[in-house]
Order: structure tokens, then sequence, then C-alpha cells
């Protein structure tokens, strides 16, 4: 998810997913003027379909996670990140346009 204008932290993190998309990972950008994420949208990570984290901060400094098993739980995260995924623009393409 990026917003524009791009910020110094923005740049800088595309940069570095610029050099993970050169080694094969799958990378889309999707703008949060056209997607607002809701107000509580937590960072997670879903590993398969058996286990799902948030990504939990305090005062911006990562302080842990909660794991979640419900695989129900998870088969909607999943769904809702696919949906989004589809939608969002090749990293390429909005990186080219974007921050060079």
């Amino acid at each position: 998810m990026a917003c524009e204008p791009t910020t110094d932290y923005l740049r800088w993190e595309a940069e570095v997913l610029r050099l993970r998309a050169e080694y094969g990972e799958q990378i889309r950008v999707i703008a949060l003027n056209e997607h607002p994420p809701p107000s509580e949208f937590p960072e997670f990570v879903i590993l398969g379909d058996s286990a799902l984290y948030t990504i939990e901060y305090d005062r911006g400094s990562l302080s842990g996670a909660r794991a979640y098993s419900d695989r129900t739980l998870i088969a909607a995260c999943r769904e809702s990140f696919d949906a989004l995924f589809a939608e969002a623009e090749e990293f390429a393409g909005w990186y080219a346009r974007t921050i060079r």
C-alpha cells in the first residue's frame, strides 16, 4: 500500500522492494487514496492456511505479534488480501512512474 505524494521513507522502502522484485518476489502496489484501509487495518502475515500473525507496534516500535489459528479467519483474510492484490499495480510499473 502506498500513498502519494511519496515520502522519504516510501522512496527508501521502494528501493528495498525493487531489489526483492528483481529476485523474483511478486510485489504489487495499491494506492491508499483509491482503496483506503479500514480504520483498524493491521499489518499481517499469513503462513499457509493454518497460521496468521498480526504485527503489533507500540509508539512506532515493533512490540510483538499475535498468532491466530482459526482457519475460517485465515481464509477470510487471505480472500481479502487476494482481492486487493489482484487490483494492485505491478511494482515495476508503479516504481517507474512514481519513484524514478
